[in-house]
């Protein structure tokens, strides 16, 4: 059985759309949750999305990570609003 051809380098001048961002946010998620690695208290990420201003990608309060998706994650707006959700942010995500 031949070997796979090695993977290919991504471009370092790619910037990523913010579906592509929700996509690995999303698999990093699941990722996690396939190794224990959630210990459902301190355990966050989030994803800046690119352009102008200040937008994160964080996850909504109470979603369990092998649960998530690329769409549940919440834009949030420089100022700490919350923008296209109305679901509740984590206490710690207040300060990204």
């Amino acid at each position: 059985m031949p070997l796979p051809p090695p993977p290919v380098r991504p471009d370092p001048n790619h910037v990523p759309t913010e579906r592509e961002l929700r996509e690995d946010l999303a698999a990093a998620y699941r990722l996690i949750a396939l190794f224990g690695m959630t210990d459902l208290v301190f355990t966050h990420l989030s994803a800046r999305v690119p352009g102008q201003g200040h937008r994160f990608l964080v996850n909504p309060y109470g979603l369990l990570f092998e649960l998530r998706d690329a769409h549940p994650h919440i834009g949030r707006h420089d100022g700490g609003r919350a923008a296209g959700s109305a679901a509740a942010l984590e206490s710690n995500e207040h300060g990204v």
